[in-house]
């Protein structure tokens, strides 16, 4: 998706099977040099996952530049009773101070399905990645019991990979010409016009939060 928009972008994926430097990444996202970080953590490991995207959005706020981040895991069933990470009160906490939104499928009466998804995070357009099923109330999906079924599960439909680019994508741009633009600002080698004043003053009122602390973690 960003090769049809004429974007470069480097995409790094941290996997805890596989040894690599988390702490490395972490200053990396502390000092602005990530733009944005999708999760889906494991259901009973989370606490890196979570402080790396806080991290990472404060650092965004820092900047001056909209707020992405997004994590996604499965939301559990309508009566929450197998205690699902949403539930947790290091999650609500995060959800609540970052002013988080999330969206996700929605499980049907007399269906089956047992792992609907949830993103949460910041991305600005998120909702449009919500979904519901849309079959009779009469089909039944398939269980998803054992590794196997939902290790299969895991994978992410190709239709929210795309609609979830789409966001990302548009979020670069905002980036690229708010921190172009500050730049030759700063270089004094070109002025903002008032236009160009009127359009950053909107982003910033918009969709940039405020810092929650003012040193790091």
């Amino acid at each position: 998706m960003a090769g049809l928009q004429g974007i470069n972008v480097r995409i790094v994926s941290l996997d805890k099977a596989i040894a690599q430097p988390y702490n490395d990444f972490l200053e990396l996202a502390r000092t602005g040099e990530i733009d944005v970080a999708h999760s889906g953590f494991p259901c009973g490991s989370f606490n890196r996952a979570l402080q790396f995207t806080a991290d990472l959005l404060q650092s965004q706020r820092l900047r001056k530049v909209p707020d992405c981040a997004t994590f996604e895991n499965p939301a559990g069933s309508e009566d929450q009773r197998e205690g699902p990470a949403w539930c947790l009160p290091e999650v609500d906490k995060f959800m609540g101070d970052f002013d988080c939104e999330s969206v996700g499928s929605k499980q049907k009466k007399r269906t089956r399905w047992w792992k609907p998804g949830k993103i949460g995070g910041k991305l600005p357009g998120m909702k449009a990645l919500g979904r519901k099923c849309n079959c009779p109330k009469h089909f039944k999906h398939e269980s998803l019991i054992g590794k196997e079924k939902t290790s299969k599960a895991a994978q992410y439909p190709t239709e929210l990979c795309m609609e979830h680019a789409k966001l990302l994508i548009r979020k670069f741009r905002t980036v690229f010409e708010l921190e172009w633009w500050r730049h030759q600002h700063k270089k004094k080698q070109t002025s903002f016009n008032s236009v160009k004043e009127k359009w950053a003053a909107s982003r910033e009122r918009l969709a940039i939060g405020k810092p929650l602390w003012t040193t790091r973690l």
